[in-house]
């Protein structure tokens, strides 16, 4: 009887053990999904619908908001507490909007306003015309060259208290610090400046570079200059975009839109279709791009089709942002 109770007082204690071992090995094994945090995905340009002229426009999460009646166009937006800062210009005056609103100040009358930047509670905004450029803070005018033919502004960053514009003038690829003004190109070659990124205080410019019927895209780091290893008959880039991840241009190879990571160039293009991207960002490690393709805006996250917006008859993307919800 003894020996009974003593052999079902061990099966039981078998029995536990057993149990736990498997509860802990479950538990252990087990494989959590990463969690897709959302997003909200926004997108500016022109574009055509039906009858109209070009309309200044922007895009979120693939729906357009347009943000005229008049032939417009929208250059380049920044997105900060839920509010979409935009600038452009409408029937040939220059324009800044939020949240679609007009916010005119005077003294950016008669300037090309082409990029935005936000940092902390501070607005900057580059404008330039063909003799001067200038940007604005919260509105205020300051200066960057007063005298020259031909410019064109491209970026423009601050990071603390340093206030970073990079610009061409007659096909030098130049950028500006503060005040203190670096030629990157010396004029020997046809470059194209394109756009700027400011990280970890390096800063970047990305160009396009023809010589002798050569196209190529260069960026500098820090005045260094590096090309990309692609080389086609129509090969353009827009953006540049680094983080700890890389560094992302996005542009057009052989009239396929996609994006170059680390020099690896991603097709997002349809097979036999031509497509070019003109509006690229990073979020972490995931890339963003608009493809225009056949008229079509055409939103993607890394090589996925998020959106299409088959509303529109031809969209001209020029610059789109990413944000966590």
């Amino acid at each position: 009887m003894q020996i009974n109770l003593i052999n079902n007082m061990k099966n039981k204690l078998f029995l536990v053990v057993l149990c736990s071992l498997l509860f802990s090995c479950s538990k252990d094994d087990k494989v959590d999904s990463p969690i897709e945090k959302p997003i909200d995905f926004y997108a500016c340009g022109g574009a055509t619908s039906g009858t109209f002229d070009e309309r200044a426009v922007y895009w979120k999460n693939g729906q357009p908001t347009f943000l005229s009646n008049e032939n417009s166009y929208a250059n380049a937006l920044e997105v900060v507490n839920d509010q979409v800062h935009i600038v452009g210009d409408d029937n040939n005056v220059s324009k800044y909007w939020i949240n679609g609103v007009e916010h005119q100040e005077p003294t950016m009358a008669g300037y090309n306003l082409t990029d935005i930047c936000i940092a902390g509670n501070d607005v900057y905004i580059v404008g330039s015309n063909y003799y001067t450029i200038k940007y604005w803070k919260n509105g205020v005018q300051f200066d960057v060259v007063n005298s020259g033919t031909n410019f064109y502004a491209a970026g423009i960053k601050a990071v603390g208290n340093d206030v970073y514009i990079a610009y061409g003038e007659n096909g030098v690829v130049k950028t500006w610090k503060n005040g203190v003004i670096t030629n990157l190109s010396n004029g020997t070659s046809n470059e194209y400046i394109k756009n700027m990124d400011v990280y970890n205080s390096d800063l970047y410019v990305v160009a396009d570079e023809s010589t002798n019927g050569v196209k190529k895209i260069k960026y500098w780091k820090n005045g260094v200059p590096n090309y990309l290893t692609t080389t086609e008959t129509y090969i353009t880039s827009y953006h540049i975009k680094v983080n700890d991840y890389g560094i992302v241009i996005g542009g057009t190879n052989n009239y396929k839109g996609g994006y170059w990571k680390n020099n690896v160039f991603y097709d997002l293009s349809t097979a036999g279709v031509n497509s070019y991207n003109f509006a690229t960002n990073i979020l972490d490690n995931d890339v963003f791009n608009v493809i225009s393709e056949n008229g079509k805006a055409k939103f993607y996250k890394n090589t996925t089709l998020l959106y299409t917006d088959s509303s529109i008859s031809n969209a001209n993307l020029n610059d789109c942002k990413v944000i966590y919800k």
